[in-house]
């Protein structure tokens, strides 16, 4: 298809002003360049006022309408081409970028806004609110919330798919923070999980093991106003993209403590027998309770490692003390 066709539009609905905008209905139909006299005159007429944009045209309830996209005639098979080859249109391959600074505004501004304003951008800091399950149940065809638990088999609400067990998805609460206020947005499906760096089914089969803190990161993130109550409005987050100022981290990984315990020597105890003519010493080491400054004190997992080391250690203690040691006068005659 060449890039200014002429399209006739009947049985549309026209709204706004001027009736810039059309609806389509029930019995709305649409046709390319029609086998019409009027075809013919609006293009040679576009060719004279080749600056126009858009040309309209009654006669008995059909409306012709001349779209431009382009003001050079160019063809753009190969771009089409290229994008159903990458499938470019697909939501996950369309990268967000960053707004320019005139359409970044500040949260007091987002949360005193009118009410024909939807969408707006901001530039915060964003943490989780308080500890959530951070995931809910969504129907596995639509994406839509479930109410029916995990292994369930239900029926959607909204596309009417039977027979399926709902999927977890995710959806939590974030606390965006900028120098002029605070204002709490939710965030679902795939945009959590780009935040989070891991899956709704990783959060879901492990939610205990991740940690949901979040490292100070400036976000660029687009908001969706939507109307809760007559009075109160909410925000969900839509798009976002990272400050390539910050961490490229999201999450706080939280290490684990090695255990330490100070290696214990037992109490090495002789007595002497009460009965008999032979004399026996009696030798008592006390095992003392504080670290000696010579003495060499390793972790539990060290111990392994440092079998010797402990052995030359206990050895060097017992012979400390055994200097110190006094035996008994002898009995022998």
């Amino acid at each position: 298809m060449h890039t200014r066709p002429v399209v006739l539009l009947i049985g549309v609905k026209l709204g706004t002003f001027h009736g810039t905008c059309v609806g389509a209905q029930n019995n709305t139909k649409i046709v390319f360049d029609p086998q019409i006299p009027e075809t013919n005159s609006l293009k040679t007429r576009f060719t004279i006022l080749s600056k126009q944009k858009f040309y309209f045209k009654y006669y008995n309830c059909i409306s012709l309408i001349l779209i431009s996209v382009f003001f050079r005639i160019v063809e753009n098979k190969d771009y089409a081409e290229n994008v159903i080859k990458k499938k470019l249109y697909e939501k996950q391959k369309q990268e967000v970028r960053v707004p320019k600074e005139k359409h970044i505004r500040q949260i007091n501004q987002v949360l005193n806004i009118q009410h024909t304003v939807k969408n707006c951008w901001v530039k915060a800091t964003a943490t989780i609110k308080d500890n959530q399950r951070l995931y809910t149940t969504i129907c596995p065809n639509c994406d839509n919330p479930s109410g029916a638990p995990m292994g369930i088999i239900s029926t959607c609400n909204y596309c009417g798919t039977s027979g399926k067990a709902p999927k977890p998805g995710l959806n939590f609460v974030i606390n965006l923070a900028d120098i002029t206020g605070t204002l709490q947005a939710v965030i679902q499906n795939e945009y959590a999980e780009k935040l989070l760096r891991c899956s709704a089914d990783e959060v879901y089969h492990n939610h205990l093991a991740v940690n949901t803190t979040l490292q100070t990161q400036v976000l660029y993130a687009r908001l969706r106003i939507f109307k809760i109550k007559e009075s109160a409005f909410g925000f969900e987050l839509t798009a976002f993209t990272p400050d390539q100022k910050t961490c490229d981290m999201m999450i706080e990984d939280t290490p684990t403590k090695a255990v330490t315990t100070p290696a214990t020597y037992p109490a090495i105890t002789s007595s002497p027998s009460q009965q008999g003519s032979t004399t026996k010493s009696q030798t008592h080491v006390d095992t003392p309770t504080s670290v000696a400054e010579d003495s060499e004190y390793v972790s539990v997992q060290d111990a392994e490692k440092k079998g010797t080391a402990v052995k030359r250690t206990l050895t060097h203690d017992i012979e400390r003390a055994s200097k110190k040691t006094r035996f008994p006068p002898s009995d022998q005659q």
